[in-house]
This record gives structure tokens, C-alpha cells and sequence, in this order.
């Protein structure tokens, strides 16, 4: 799928180039945009109760950033069937990956090259890295009300790429973590797996060519539903970071956009051994079918290894500490205990161990599976506890 723009796009890049602006493309776009130059600006970006604080001095806006009053791309119902859920009903920030200005050093770069690497990524027909070009960045410190323990955003991706393919990238970071993967355990890129929708008129692997919609000046090929994305404070921390990256892949053309809205905070009640899961939450009702013809992009293959388990006595309170031993190169997802998700900052990771503390209400034994979102699944660990 990398060469898609070697021949089409040769022969048509003169009025793909200026794609927003293309009579080919025949795009409108109801919305209005604002260029994002001061913190403050940046501040539309909170919901209107939220109790969150964000520093204006702390704000870094990189390349193009826009702000919005509200964003309803007024789909038509012939392209989906509830054009209400992809509407942003509060104002927001929008970035859009159309600089065209890189190699760029930038922390962004790196830290979405880092996914890549993290998630195995490679060209089409190619062993060679993903690699990141031209992309769009906001950063900043906040704080919240001290019973909080969670943030939320909504968001939405929208792109000139066509709903077959596997491109652009996008990452939403809260203290250091990158909570924007799916619940399949993928990246959120341009891809049937993104729930991504179709509302181009006329494309192909290759790109949208034609679409009567378009965001900010950009052809709208492909767009998500409303999406929501659950992230976990760090408890330790008083001061809070927030980072948004979207970029394209790979190549500089039919640009990627993400739309970000209502920022908020809230507390979750914390156990050891939990069922509620961060990351991106999607209503399965609230999405369109789409019917893909690409060959579905597998599992990164399983690189790390279990060799043993270590689990200590009992504290006062019938605690123990679970240590699983072995060779981790890849990112630890999700952690299940007897079948139930503990929370994300319950265990720490090293290239040998994953530690973890649960309370062990009774002795008997434990099943543990670790999800590293690779295939074949590393295999469950049977840990037996002795309570006093």
C-alpha cells in the first residue's frame, strides 16, 4: 500500500497538491476556524464545568492549531446514519498534520516514533519503519480539584485518506502516557479499526480524490464518530501534562486532522483489582458499517517471554506483591487478575519484570494474564497465594 501515490498521483498532483481548494474536490466546509497563536487561546479546548486549570504560560502550540466555536461537518444521511454523532457540540482545538516542514526534531517526532517502534509499524511491503513527516502538536501543564483522579476528552480523526489503508497517526498523551489506542490494542490511525467512515465521493487505497466535506481547508476523505478517551492521573504529581500529536506517515499529502473538545476531570473509585478500563471508549451502537476490502493489518508478532513468577507473604492487610520474570520489549496494555482488570498505574515494567500489588482475600490459586496486544497471547500464569 506504499506505493499508492507513485502513478495516480503523477498523473493528477496538480490539482491534488491544493487539495482543499481543488474543483475536483468539491468539499464545503460549514465551520469556522481560528489560528491558535497564545495560551489562552488554547483554554476553549476545557468543558464548561470542568474543574481543570490550564497554564497559559505552559501552552505549546506546534505548526498548525486552530480553535473552534463548535464542529458539525453536516454529513449527509446517504453517508451515515446518524449524522448526530459526529458532531462536537462544545468549542475545541483543532491540529492538522499539513506543514509539509520536516525531517523536524521535534519532541512530537520523537515521541510518535517512538509508537512506532514500540508497535512494530512498518511500510507496505516493506520491513522499514513507518516514519513520521509533517504533523501538528499542542502541549500543556494543568492542574485539577485534588479528589480527581481521571481525565476525559472527546475527540474526533478525520483525513483525506480513504477508509482502506493503514496511515497517518495520532497520539494523545496525558503525564508521558499515550492513552490513544484502541480497544483492539491498535494506535489510532486511519484505518476500518479507528472506526473510521467514509463520506469521500470518489477514491480509493490510494486517497480521496473527491468529497463533497472538508475540515480547515483540508479534503474530508475519511471521519470518526464523537470517540471519548478515558486517562489516568498520576498520583504523585500536582502538575499534570497534556500533549495532542497528529502527523502524517510516510508520505505529505491528504493531510490527517484531529479535533479535540471538552476536557475534564473526574474521580473514579480506585480498587487494586478493578473492571474500569482507560483509553479510547467506543459505543458500538453509535457507529456506522462499513464494508472494507483491505486485508485486515495482524497482530504484532508476541517478542516478549514469561520464564517465572515470584509472589510475596501476606502484608497486614492481605496484599501481596506479584513479580513476573521474563524478557518484556513491548509495551504491557492491560494486566487481569482472576479475570479482572486492575488499574493502569497498579504495576511497573522493566525489560525482565512486571510487578504488582492485589489483595489476596483468600489462599487458593490466581490466574494471571498479562495483554501486550501481540499474537500468540503470552500464556496465563497460575499463581498460588497463602493468606494468614
Amino acid at each position: 500500500m506504499f506505493q499508492k501515490k507513485k502513478f495516480i498521483v503523477v498523473i493528477i498532483s496538480a490539482v491534488l497538491i491544493a487539495i482543499g481548494s481543488s474543483p475536483l474536490s468539491k468539499a464545503t466546509d460549514p465551520n469556522s476556524y481560528t489560528t491558535a497563536t497564545t495560551g489562552t487561546d488554547v483554554l476553549v479546548v476545557l468543558a464548561a464545568d470542568s474543574t481543570i486549570s490550564i497554564s497559559a504560560s505552559s501552552v505549546d502550540v506546534h505548526n498548525n492549531v486552530y480553535t473552534f466555536t463548535n464542529f458539525d461537518p453536516q454529513i449527509s444521511t446517504d453517508k451515515v446514519p446518524d449524522p448526530e454523532n459526529y458532531v462536537l457540540t462544545s468549542s475545541g482545538v483543532l491540529l492538522q498534520a499539513k506543514s509539509r516542514t520536516y525531517p523536524d526534531s521535534s519532541e512530537y517526532s520523537t515521541a510518535l516514533t517512538q509508537l512506532i517502534a514500540l508497535n512494530n509499524i512498518v511500510r507496505e511491503g516493506s520491513n522499514d519503519p513507518t516514519t513520521v513527516t509533517d504533523h501538528s502538536a499542542v502541549k500543556f501543564t494543568f492542574e485539577t480539584d485534588p479528589g480527581a483522579n481521571t481525565v476525559s476528552i472527546d475527540f474526533m480523526l478525520g483525513s483525506g485518506e480513504y477508509f482502506e489503508g493503514d496511515w497517518d497517526l495520532a497520539g494523545i498523551y496525558i503525564d508521558g502516557i499515550n492513552y490513544a489506542y484502541l480497544p483492539n490494542g491498535k494506535l489510532l490511525r486511519v484505518n476500518s479499526s479507528a472506526q473510521i467512515t467514509n463520506v469521500c465521493t470518489y477514491g480509493s487505497a490510494g486517497g480521496c480524490y473527491a468529497s463533497d466535506y472538508e475540515i480547515n481547508g483540508v479534503i474530508l476523505g475519511t471521519i470518526s464518530p464523537k470517540l471519548t478517551m478515558y486517562a489516568a492521573l498520576s498520583p504523585d504529581l500536582a502538575v499534570h501534562t497534556f500533549v495532542a500529536i497528529v502527523a502524517n506517515t510516510d508520505d505529505t499529502i491528504l493531510p490527517s486532522s484531529l479535533l479535540l473538545s471538552n476536557f475534564q476531570s473526574f474521580g473514579v473509585a480506585q480498587q487494586l483489582v478493578s473492571t474500569f478500563s482507560y483509553g479510547i471508549q467506543i459505543e458500538e451502537e453509535e457507529v456506522a458499517v462499513v464494508t472494507v476490502k483491505a486485508e485486515p493489518v495482524p497482530d504484532p508478532i508476541q517478542m516478549s517471554e514469561i520464564t517465572g513468577t515470584s509472589v510475596s507473604s501476606p502484608d497486614a492487610g492481605n496484599n501481596v506483591t506479584i513479580t513476573i520474570l521474563g524478557k518484556f520489549p513491548q509495551a504491557v496494555r492491560n494486566v487481569d487478575v482472576n479475570d479482572r482488570r486492575i488499574s493502569l498505574d497498579s504495576w511497573m515494567q522493566d525489560s525482565s519484570t512486571i510487578t504488582f500489588t492485589v489483595p489476596a482475600t483468600a489462599s487458593g490459586s490466581y490466574a494471571v494474564q498479562i495483554w501486550n496486544g501481540s499474537l500468540p497471547l503470552l500464556q496465563v500464569q497460575t499463581i498460588v497465594i497463602v493468606t494468614s
